[in-house]
């Protein structure tokens, strides 16, 4: 039985607050695939030739697969680079300034 798959691949990056996020760089489409396996390696064939790469990881972080079909829903999550994030990060003092003057200013204006 074949099966459609969505496969998105993902970017961890930092805010300039020095806080975590995932950015999706490319959603790729399989249409039709034999296994997860299958439609996997066919997305990181095709990100590559989007994104001009060698390597899907110099452009993603890691990718999760959607099963698209109506008779299974699954999501599959891979990590292929193990970038370790703290849960929070040292921020500078200017930074933790700007945010507080931030703050000041919101709370001025709502008095």
């Amino acid at each position: 039985m074949m099966n459609a798959y969505r496969v998105k691949f993902f970017k961890r990056l930092l805010s300039s607050y020095g806080m975590p996020f995932n950015v999706c760089q490319r959603t790729i489409d399989i249409q039709r695939s034999r296994s997860l396996e299958r439609a996997v390696e066919a997305a990181k064939f095709r990100f590559e030739r989007c994104e001009c790469v060698g390597k899907w990881t110099l452009h993603a972080d890691y990718f999760e697969v959607e099963i698209l079909s109506k008779t299974a829903s699954a999501v599959f999550r891979q990590q292929e680079k193990s970038v370790n994030w703290p849960s929070t990060l040292p921020r500078s003092e200017a930074a933790r300034s700007r945010s507080r003057s931030h703050r000041h200013r919101e709370k001025k204006q709502v008095a």
